[in-house]
């Protein structure tokens, strides 16, 4: 049973072989569709297939693992550096969790870049609005008029 405890019946159809007591020995993705809701139970299945156990903790860290790393290579390598079996099992749930991993923004770095392309599209959009202005034609008999004008309010 995935907690590891003993099932009080023959038959967990969720994470166990039919008729054993057993995790289920699929690694790729066989494991009944009704756990494959999420990725963090989808994580827990296959690490539960390849240990033999699944805690919460090490689902959080192997997901956390595969969102971080650059490639699913590094990803097993980091696997096999914390003592998972080199299998092709092993190999098999690396590429699919790269795979489905969201990718992480890559910090500050990503942050500043995405800054400067917003910053840039706010220069293009200003540039193009003031594109649509121009220059207003001067009559010159509007702008004695003016002049006229303010001359008279000075002296009131």
């Amino acid at each position: 049973h995935r907690s590891g405890a003993p099932h009080a019946w023959p038959l967990c159809s969720i994470c166990c072989e039919p008729g054993s007591s057993r995790p289920a020995s699929r690694v790729d993705g066989a494991i009944s569709a009704r756990r494959m809701g999420t990725m963090k139970e989808w994580v827990s299945d296959q690490l539960m297939s390849l240990l033999g156990y699944s805690e919460n903790f090490l689902t959080d860290y192997v997901t956390n693992l595969a969102s971080s790393e650059k490639s699913a290579a590094a990803l097993l390598a980091k696997l096999h550096a914390a003592d998972v079996p080199n299998t092709p099992a092993t190999r098999k749930f690396a590429e699919d969790l790269f795979a489905r991993a969201p990718r992480k923004s890559g910090g500050a770095a990503a942050q500043q870049k995405a800054r400067a392309a917003a910053d840039k599209k706010e220069k293009l959009d200003l540039l193009k609005q003031n594109a649509e202005y121009g220059l207003l034609d001067d009559d010159d008999n509007e702008a004695a008029e003016t002049e006229a004008a303010v001359q008279r309010a000075l002296k009131v």
